[in-house]
C-alpha cells in the first residue's frame, strides 16, 4: 500500500500467507507505480499532500475495523496508522480545524464482515507498514523528516517492525485455516488494494 509490501519468514504453499502474497501480487505491483514518495524530485509540499490523501483512506477504514480488529489483535490501538498521519500533518503545518473539516474521505471502502475478511484487510495495512521502512529512509535523506518530525507514519514500528509483523502473521495463520476462510481473506485483501488504488488515482 503506502509502502512496499514485504513478508518475512518461511511460507509454505497452501499457507494463508502464501495465498495472500500470490493472489495480491498483481495489485501490489500496480500500486507501487502510483505511490509518489520515492520520486527523486519529491518536495515537502508533495509529501504533505500525499499524507493528506492517505489520511482520507486510513481514517475511515480503521474506524470500520474498530472493535473487530481489537478482538483479533489486542494491541490494535497501537497499530492505528491514522493517528500517525495526524501527527505528521500537524508537524507539517496543518491545524486541527483543517484536519477536522476539510479532509476528503474515501467513499468506497473494502467490504468485510467476518474475522477472515477483517484479517485480509489488516494484512494489507500491516504489510504496507513493514514496507514503509524503505520509504522512511528515503524520506529522511530527501526531506529530513523523522519519527518526531513529520515522518511518524513511515517510521512505523521502528525496530519492532519485524516483531509486530510476525505477531500479526501468527494470528492470521491461527484464524484463517479453511478454504472458505482463505478465500474470504484474499477477497478482502484484493478489495483493499483496489479501493486504495482507486482512491489515490481519483
Amino acid at each position: 500500500m503506502a509502502g512496499t509490501l514485504m513478508a518475512s519468514g518461511a511460507v509454505t504453499v497452501g499457507d494463508i500467507r502464501w495465498r495472500l502474497r500470490r493472489d495480491t501480487a498483481a495489485q501490489h505491483r500496480a500500486l507501487e507505480h502510483l505511490v509518489p514518495v520515492m520520486r527523486p524530485n519529491l518536495t515537502l509540499g508533495d509529501y504533505r499532500d500525499w499524507l493528506w490523501r492517505l489520511l482520507g483512506f486510513y481514517q475511515p477504514l480503521e474506524a470500520c475495523l474498530g472493535e473487530q480488529a481489537v478482538r483479533l489483535l489486542p494491541d490494535w490501538p497501537r497499530r492505528v496508522k491514522s493517528d500517525w498521519l495526524l501527527a505528521d500533518l500537524r508537524h507539517l503545518g496543518l491545524v486541527a480545524r483543517d484536519l477536522e473539516t476539510t479532509a476528503a474521505r474515501c467513499p468506497a471502502l473494502p467490504a468485510f464482515r467476518d474475522d477472515a475478511g477483517t484479517l485480509g484487510v489488516i494484512y494489507v495495512l500491516e504489510g504496507a507498514t513493514l514496507g514503509g521502512q524503505v520509504i522512511h529512509r528515503h524520506l529522511h535523506q530527501r526531506l529530513g523528516v523523522g519519527p518526531s518530525s513529520g515522518g511518524r507514519f513511515y517510521a512505523g514500528y521502528g525496530t519492532r517492525s519485524g516483531e509486530r509483523w510476525q505477531a500479526f502473521q501468527t494470528v492470521l495463520r491461527a484464524q484463517v485455516v479453511s478454504e472458505s476462510e482463505m478465500a474470504t481473506a484474499v477477497t478482502a485483501a484484493t478489495a483493499t488494494f483496489r479501493c486504495f488504488s482507486d482512491w489515490i488515482s481519483a
